[in-house]
């Protein structure tokens, strides 16, 4: 039988180890990077995780902040950054004998920029969104450091920074960046052959040609109907245009868009109904969405109070 003297220096050593709460190497909190970007304009804490020669992070570990290179931006000894114009900084973190040189890119972010909504067919293909952010000159800003996630993931998900539909409804795309907390609707559709099959999220949209003097007429369902005569472009919804355009037996408003829309709250008597006046045939787009009303329809989740954009970083519709 063999016995191994070093056995207590070997569990001596191990403790002591185990143990160690010498710093040994300063990294970034998220990744191992040597460049650090900040878009709040607030005083914002650089990020910085102590770790021993172990790998074990030193939780309580202090750290002295300094700035090696650049100008016009303020630095605190705790490593508070205040960013509130765009620059590029060198700093130094040291705790104990630990130290590390990071750059810091200061882009200040004053504005999201993204598209009103993300609409999409239920069975198509991934979908590209669009988000970016501006300074408050709104000049691009092109590192962003932030998070994209999306509210409802039984609707749509995030696969390889694309969209892609799971079922029907409605949901957020909630972006966070700097001081910008915004959300962008995403809405999930499966379109009908039929107009008396519209419900919620299964739209029916139509186009063909109308001869003169032509009338085409639909019945949709009772409840709330969206109108939409997409074929005719109008600046104001009471455009004088040889394409007349109504809905019939039904309670019905103005509904603003760049082109000819209603909102009406159809009867089982409401008929929709489109005639052509002018001298020669013309096309026609038409498209009915059935809102939710009743129980059990597929409704959107009620979008975070602060997601609107504040006044520090407002949701800019591009």
């Amino acid at each position: 039988m063999c016995r191994n003297r070093n056995a207590p220096f070997v569990v001596l050593l191990f403790v002591l180890t185990a143990c160690d709460r010498t710093p040994a190497r300063i990294t970034t909190t998220a990744t191992d990077s040597d460049t650090v970007v900040v878009n709040s304009q607030r005083p914002t804490p650089l990020p910085a995780t102590i770790l021993t020669r172990n790998g074990s992070v030193l939780e309580d570990a202090p750290v002295q902040w300094r700035l090696v290179a650049g100008s016009g931006i303020a630095l605190s000894h705790r490593g508070e950054v205040d960013c509130q114009t765009t620059a590029d900084l060198r700093v130094e973190a040291r705790s104990g004998a630990a130290s590390r040189v990071f750059s810091v890119l200061c882009r200040p972010i004053a504005m999201v920029q993204a598209m009103p909504s993300v609409d999409l067919r239920l069975g198509d293909g991934p979908t590209d969104y669009s988000i970016g952010a501006l300074t408050a000159k709104r000049i691009p800003v092109r590192q962003i450091a932030g998070v994209v996630a999306m509210a409802d993931t039984s609707v749509a998900v995030l696969r390889d920074g694309r969209i892609v539909a799971r079922a029907i409804g409605h949901t957020y795309l909630r972006v966070q960046a700097g001081d910008c907390d915004v959300a962008v609707g995403v809405r999930v559709q499966d379109p009908v052959d039929t107009p008396d099959a519209i419900a919620p999220y299964r739209p029916y949209e139509t186009e063909f040609t109308l001869a003169p003097n032509e009338v085409r007429s639909w019945r949709p369902p009772a409840g709330l109907t969206l109108v939409h005569l997409l074929s005719e472009p109008a600046t104001a919804p009471n455009i004088s245009s040889p394409m007349k355009f109504g809905v019939l037996f039904a309670n019905c408003a103005n509904f603003r868009q760049t082109y000819r829309a209603l909102s009406c709250v159809m009867t089982d008597s409401s008929v929709v109904a489109v005639r052509n006046t002018r001298t020669t045939s013309s096309p026609v787009r038409l498209r009915l969405d059935a809102m939710p009303q009743t129980p059990g329809s597929p409704k959107p989740k009620r979008v975070p109070s602060e997601s609107h954009g504040n006044k520090l970083c407002p949701h800019y519709l591009g």
